[in-house]
């Protein structure tokens, strides 16, 4: 298997904890494709993407239409794999050691395994066969009263009667901080508050930008109660 990591990537977010676990695993990438996308800021990562993580392709320009930015971007990025596989990915996808080895080692036996969200599979984590892309219509854009992002898509690979869950190939853990970015972006009212404060501090202690760590700082309330679910990713 060739596995090739493709994700998407708000130009002004920095996800310390995501870099430091590709930079420990990309030995069993192929490729790593990130496709850069819009910023609310004005801060911009662009050029630390590429200084911090090993070896990656990364995409600054796409054609966005107007009509999907995601569903651009996912397109423009399948342009550059090269894999049998893609492994489609998202930075608050939190995985303990050993996961990936095992997740590509059981999941070569079906078309698609990935990560479910109650009925549905989840880009967080999806592992896809090439041949399982083409047989779709590689339609990643929001379902209006429908689905999110990927419904169509994986509604589609389901059909292949090929795929498994993450909980069926019995994995190492795993969780997804759903609500991260969005967090980034808020100045109160966080989602999953306890979660995320113990998020950022143990980031602290990992590689990043100054100005994403001076950053990092003002998302800190000294009083919360440290979450046991995300400390255990950190150690």
């Amino acid at each position: 298997m060739k596995i090739d990591m493709l994700l998407c990537w708000p130009r002004d977010i920095f996800y310390p904890y995501f870099v430091d676990l590709i930079n420990k695993n990309r030995h069993l990438f192929n490729k790593v494709i990130v496709v850069m996308t819009q910023k609310a800021d004005n801060r911009d990562y662009i050029y630390d993407i590429k200084k911090y993580i090993k070896d990656a392709t990364v995409l600054i320009n796409y054609p966005y239409k107007g009509l999907d930015w995601r569903q651009d971007a996912i397109i423009e990025g399948l342009y550059e794999t090269r894999g049998s596989h893609v492994l489609f990915f998202e930075q608050d996808f939190l995985v303990m050691d050993g996961f990936f080895e095992q997740l590509f080692e059981r999941g070569k036996y079906f078309q698609v395994a990935g990560f479910r969200d109650g009925e549905r599979f989840h880009p967080a984590c999806l592992l896809v066969t090439q041949e399982a892309i083409a047989s779709t219509e590689k339609d990643f854009s929001v379902q209006k009263d429908v689905g999110d992002h990927f419904y169509k898509f994986t509604k589609q690979l389901e059909k292949l009667n090929n795929w498994a869950s993450l909980g069926f190939l019995n994995l190492p853990d795993y969780y997804h901080m759903a609500g991260l970015t969005q967090n980034y972006r808020l100045t109160d009212n966080f989602y999953c508050p306890h979660e995320f404060f113990t998020y950022n501090d143990l980031c602290l202690n990992l590689p990043m930008p100054d100005s994403w760590r001076k950053f990092l700082q003002t998302k800190h309330i000294s009083e919360y109660i440290p979450d046991e679910k995300i400390k255990k990713f950190f150690i």
